[in-house]
């Protein structure tokens, strides 16, 4: 097994068109155009479920077709978990839906390590060789157990001297095997694994060219864990994998309110959430002084982590982010966004994919799925930094 990502990963073929001799257009060639689709898929393995999307190309466009989740088996992250459930997991995922089989985009979140380095501008080549020394110094595990990659940012002056921005890539090659045996045991093509920060990326600004050139921070708000993306220029500046989620807040939440964490969970992942709901069921159990104030106690710790994580980039790039996007499973939590943006003290919003859906043209993507579709549009968006 090669020690790179992209090494691991088989992109799409793209088939050459052979001509017959004969002279073809008109209606005919522009009705071939339009209605001959190429199909991606993405799967984003979370801590509570596992979820798929797939999207059309064609030269209509881009548009979802199909979409779902079942929830992750709680045993995946243990070493004796075999890979023929994942499989079987797998394959219930993608027969719950009239999916188009083909090669499959994939993130495992938290299991790949990210690193910002800066490394002084050298050859390609030599840039390879001198990433796996520096990978030494920034990742606590031997070099020779991970598969490494990076990503260049591009370069900045720093105190007169050119430097490559470097995100830095690892994953265990333990890990990369076990994927790679469970997909091949569900006859399933693994094509690439790729970043949820590339992912997210893809959604709201690889797919809009009107995305605004200010600093934004993009915040994929998960169960278990947060992912921050700061974009500048259309570029991706910084990224950081937050240990604080949704369940940082609710089971926070839960406790203060003496509600049952399950039902706050089940409002959160259904879609069907809203503070009013939770502020009357409070009411109801003798707490009088309603939910703000025990939502402002619940939510300091990931505020605290978020306003961490903005300040160390001020420091670093000396810039300020001016505004905040979020998504994710607990931007269904309606308010949420009023609640960041008071905490913070910057504009929030609930970012939505510009992408339409089959036969559902005026409906937008459940936020929690922007992963996975992003890992779809891996095979439209080719370039993060474009």
């Amino acid at each position: 097994m090669k020690a790179n990502l992209r090494n691991l990963s088989t992109h799409f073929k793209r088939g050459n068109h052979v001509g017959t001799g004969a002279k073809t257009g008109g209606l005919s060639s522009l009705i071939s155009f339009l209605t001959k689709k190429k199909y991606a898929l993405g799967i984003d393995i979370g801590s509570r479920f596992l979820k798929v999307v797939q999207i059309s190309k064609s030269g209509q466009g881009v548009q979802i077709d199909y979409y779902g989740s079942i929830k992750t088996p709680q045993e995946l992250g243990a070493n004796s978990f075999p890979e023929e459930r994942l499989a079987a997991e797998l394959t219930r995922l993608l027969d719950q839906q009239p999916v188009k089989r083909c090669p499959i985009n994939l993130t495992l979140g938290a299991k790949i390590i990210t690193r910002h380095i800066r490394m002084p501008e050298m050859p390609a080549q030599e840039l390879a060789t001198a990433i796996k020394w520096e990978a030494e110094k920034y990742i606590p595990m031997p070099v020779d157990e991970l598969v490494l990659d990076y990503v260049n940012l591009g370069s900045q002056n720093s105190q007169g001297h050119k430097q490559n921005h470097i995100l830095l890539t690892a994953i265990t090659r333990e890990t990369v095997e076990f994927y790679h045996r469970a997909f091949s045991f569900a006859n399933l093509q693994l094509a690439t694994v790729d970043l949820p920060a590339f992912a997210i990326w893809r959604v709201f600004v690889g797919m809009n060219r009107d995305f605004p050139k200010e600093v934004t921070a993009l915040l994929d708000l998960g169960y278990s864990s947060c992912q921050m993306i700061v974009v500048k220029d259309r570029k991706i500046v910084f990224t950081r994998l937050l240990p604080v989620g949704a369940r940082t807040i609710f089971d926070t939440l839960a406790r203060n309110l003496q509600l049952d964490p399950q039902n706050i969970r089940q409002t959160i992942e259904t879609g069907r959430g809203h503070f009013n709901d939770l502020e009357r069921q409070a009411v109801s159990n003798d707490n009088p002084s309603g939910l703000q104030e025990f939502l402002g106690g619940g939510i300091d710790d990931f505020v605290r982590e978020v306003r961490r994580s903005l300040e160390f980039f001020s420091s670093q790039e000396k810039d300020d982010v001016s505004r905040i996007m979020i998504t994710g499973g607990t931007a269904n939590f309606s308010g949420i966004d009023l609640l960041l943006a008071e905490e913070l003290k910057l504009p929030v919003k609930i970012g939505s994919s510009m992408i339409p859906m089959k036969d559902r043209r005026n409906e937008t993507l459940d936020p929690s799925y922007t992963v996975a579709l992003g890992l779809a549009l891996r095979e439209v968006v080719k370039s993060v930094q474009s």
